[in-house]
């Protein structure tokens, strides 16, 4: 597999083909856990776990946001006029 690595504002986006995620069991919300390889030369990118703050942790900010925006839903309609 070989994907291209683009710039997208101040940030660097690696884009994988559908066939590649699906072969892997991949999704689009899936949290990855990015590591080093030993010569510090390339990426080693596999899916997150508990202890990795993965799906849980993903979660977790989820029912924050939810909560926030609820708590403060006047406010933040005010800051988006």
């Amino acid at each position: 597999m070989v994907a291209t690595l683009r710039r997208i504002g101040d940030e660097w986006s690696l884009t994988l083909d559908d066939q590649s995620l699906k072969d892997l069991g991949w999704d689009a919300d899936r949290p990855l856990k990015i590591e080093k390889t030993p010569d510090g030369r390339g990426l080693i990118l596999s899916p997150a776990t508990e202890e990795d703050g993965g799906p849980a942790r993903l979660a977790r900010v989820r029912e924050i946001g939810t909560k926030l925006t609820d708590r403060h839903e006047s406010v933040l309609r005010k800051l988006a006029e």
